[in-house]
């Protein structure tokens, strides 16, 4: 959830939010900010897909928002939300657009330098999901953004 601010324009949509974050202190950010907004249908739940696994979790939606570009293993992330999505769920994801700024893993963590279209395509359809809209923007600091839905069937 990072620091919050989109679980209240979730809040809004759905009867129930996770926040799910293997940081606890982003996870208590996101939580002061739930607070302070007065979320009452966010649950916070600190860890990764594994253990929102562990807890047999079972989702309408995921949303991941700028996050894959970080994690070792992008591609165990669709599988381990396909499992978790239920029957015509859907997974939301935006995330950059293959890039070549080498600072970008110093400066700012990043694992990966973006993902090619095929790349979210191939992981997908390996985790049984089905793809629906695209939607790629780029922005003024020269960073492409890719805005790709996928469901489960």
């Amino acid at each position: 959830p990072g620091e919050g601010e989109y679980l209240s324009v979730l809040s809004t949509h759905f009867e129930r939010v996770i926040a799910l974050d293997n940081s606890a202190s982003m996870l208590n950010k996101a939580r002061a900010f739930a607070a302070q907004e007065t979320l009452t249908n966010v649950v916070f739940v600190h860890g990764d897909t594994e253990t929102a696994l562990q807890q047999k979790l079972a989702i309408d939606c995921a949303v991941i928002n700028m996050v894959l570009h970080h994690v070792p293993s992008p591609g165990r992330l669709f599988e381990d939300i396909s499992q978790l999505l239920k029957r015509d769920g859907c997974l939301l994801i935006s995330d950059l657009c293959h890039h070549d700024q080498q600072w970008a893993r110093e400066a700012c963590g990043d694992v990966w330098l973006g993902f090619e279209p095929d790349d979210f395509s191939g992981w997908a359809q390996h985790a049984g999901l089905r793809e629906g809209q695209s939607q790629y923007m780029a922005l003024r600091n020269g960073f492409q953004i890719q805005v790709r839905q996928f469901f489960k069937p």
